[in-house]
């Protein structure tokens, strides 16, 4: 049985938007755009490989785990990710010594977060340190 294998495309393959994307400055906010199989992806990845190589701090933030890991399956094992609720309650605990509030129970016994007190909460901190960069997928 065959197997499939995917892989990152070297930067050669990639559009003349994809190489803008790649080209963007380190730091500051960018808003990749576009339609299902663009790209946006591929240049979060290429850009976490970058950060990567270079040493530089960061993390790739994803919806899901199933998301993670497809891509860890393309990037390999050494993708600091993390699901975006997981880094959410983690950074919480770190600025507040605290957890993330919650309502109270629904029904099937689900606590969704209380979104009007984590607001409090965080505009009562002081500025922590600096965050790692941020690649949201």
């Amino acid at each position: 049985m065959n197997e499939r294998t995917f892989k990152l495309p070297g930067i050669q393959e990639l559009s003349k938007e994809q190489e803008n994307g790649l080209r963007l400055p380190g730091k500051g906010q960018h808003l990749i755009i576009g339609g299902p199989g663009t790209g946006k992806s591929i240049l979060a990845l290429m850009r976490c490989r970058h950060y990567c190589t270079h040493d530089i701090d960061y993390i790739f933030l994803v919806y899901n785990h199933l998301l993670n890991q497809a891509c860890k399956q393309l990037f390999g094992e050494d993708l600091r990710s993390h699901t975006w609720m997981r880094w959410f309650h983690s950074i919480f605990a770190k600025m507040t010594n605290a957890s993330v509030p919650k309502m109270p129970p629904q029904s099937n016994g689900f606590r969704m977060i209380d979104w009007n007190q984590v607001q409090v909460i965080i505009a009562g901190c002081e500025p922590g340190k600096d965050l790692p960069s941020l690649i949201i997928m």
